[in-house]
């Protein structure tokens, strides 16, 4: 297992600023809330009998490293919602065969509207994932 903490999103020392703002993307708090739920993640995992890598970089760069030791067949990942996850998702597609699910909604794929089709095709933006969910429609 790999957590990417990704500084396109706001994590280490040389995280990119908001382009709406150009202020931090994480504050303190919830930065140390991430790490320390990342740690809890770990823990229970390796008690578990499996293990997590934690990596604070680009997600691409954390990807090679790991292919660089190891054969990497495919990475499987939530498939992202946000724009800038689904830029981190393009870069990773363009060095590596990506495959993605539906998995980050809180919603089950059996409650999405059927336009949704299971999951596979959400909407590019939350509101309007939002708005189709409560409306029932896709």
């Amino acid at each position: 297992h790999l957590l990417v903490l990704d500084v396109a999103l706001g994590f280490g020392p040389h995280a990119a600023p908001s382009p709406e703002t150009g202020l931090p993307r994480l504050g303190a708090k919830r930065a140390l809330f991430v790490l320390q739920s990342a740690t809890a993640l770990r823990e229970a995992l390796v008690s578990r009998g499996y293990e997590l890598l934690v990596y604070i970089g680009r997600t691409e760069d954390a990807i090679s490293a790991i292919a660089a030791v190891v054969t990497v067949a495919a990475v499987y990942a939530h498939k992202a919602v946000c724009d800038q996850e689904r830029s981190i998702e393009r870069r990773v597609a363009s060095q590596h065969t990506l495959r993605t699910f539906c998995g980050w909604t809180l919603t089950h794929t059996d409650d999405l509207p059927p336009a949704m089709q299971r999951g596979r095709n959400l909407p590019l933006r939350f509101k309007a994932f939002l708005d189709a969910v409560s409306r029932g429609k896709g």
